[in-house]
């Protein structure tokens, strides 16, 4: 800009004449292309300055104005696109600890139920061990009673 907010090489001071020497371009890929390679020569988006990108894009037709603007809406879409992987991102680490929390969970319930299969295991060891004592109790009373009954014919 001049001292009086013209861009350069522009005489007039009416806005429209001004905005009429601010040509609109098409960022083609090959120019975004360059464009990315230049700003990352520079030191990426956030060191690289307009006039630096310029200079080093040397393309004819293009001035300062459209870097400016390319640069801008090259910041943003980076930052956007950082901040989607950020919450791309902690969505990933908060699916992990839910799935780690519930992996927790499930174990816990496991030792648990194998907790109580094991008492009740020893619980029917006991009750067999009953029955089978019982029953033998009962098979030497029969046979007293046979071995009984025989001697007093």
């Amino acid at each position: 800009m001049t001292p009086f907010g013209r861009p350069p090489g522009c005489l007039s001071t009416a806005p429209e004449a001004a905005s009429s020497c601010r040509t609109r371009i098409w960022w083609t890929k090959d120019l975004h292309d360059w464009f990315v390679k230049c700003v990352d020569r520079l030191g990426g988006p956030n060191k690289a300055t307009p006039k630096e990108i310029l200079k080093l894009m040397d393309t004819r037709g293009l001035n300062i104005f459209h870097v400016k603007s390319h640069l801008q809406k090259y910041r943003n879409a980076k930052n956007v696109s950082e901040s989607m992987e950020a919450y791309q991102l902690k969505d990933a680490l908060q699916l992990q600890l839910d799935i780690q929390r519930r992996l927790h969970e499930q174990g816990e319930i496991q030792r648990k139920l194998q907790v109580r299969i094991e008492e009740q295991g020893k619980m029917l060891l006991k009750l067999m061990n009953t029955q089978q004592r019982s029953i033998r109790r009962s098979s030497v009373v029969v046979a007293d009673s046979r071995i009984v009954g025989r001697s007093k014919m």
